[in-house]
């Protein structure tokens, strides 16, 4: 599966799927947040990516309130073979999600001066909203 199909290696995607025709594209976007939590001796990974989205691509329902952008929010957990090497803070990297022989899916992101893979029994999209964003892109 390529990044562009990303949507059905997770638990929750209906909403995601129901919204967009396509996918939006993770390959090269930068995290919004990356966050690794390894306590209690279980290790779980969440990560977020925002996007603007123009009037024209976005559903009737959040033109009329006037949404010009998503964040869709990915959580990882039981998470195995976690590796960071290098970390930019706001990584420009290619994303890859791709399920395994056993189900579970394997995470790749890399880019310069980066990589962060890990392997994750269960995947769900934890959250998807619109909301408005401001000129600055905040």
């Amino acid at each position: 599966m390529d990044d562009g199909d990303w949507r059905t290696a997770f638990e929750g995607a209906e909403e995601v799927g129901n919204t967009f025709a396509s996918p939006p594209v993770l390959s090269g976007r930068n995290l919004s947040r990356l966050h690794v939590d390894d306590r209690g001796g279980n290790v779980a990974v969440a990560m977020g990516f925002d996007f603007r989205v123009s009037s024209e691509d976005a559903p009737q329902e959040w033109v009329e309130q006037q949404f010009n952008a998503f964040e869709v929010s990915l959580e990882f957990t039981r998470v195995q073979d976690l590796r960071i090497d290098g970390w930019a803070g706001e990584p420009d990297c290619r994303v890859a999600f791709s399920k395994n022989p056993r189900g579970s899916v394997d995470v790749r992101m890399s880019g310069t001066g980066e990589h962060i893979s890990f392997t994750a029994e269960r995947a769900r999209i934890s959250r998807f909203r619109a909301y408005r964003a401001s000129a600055a892109g905040h």
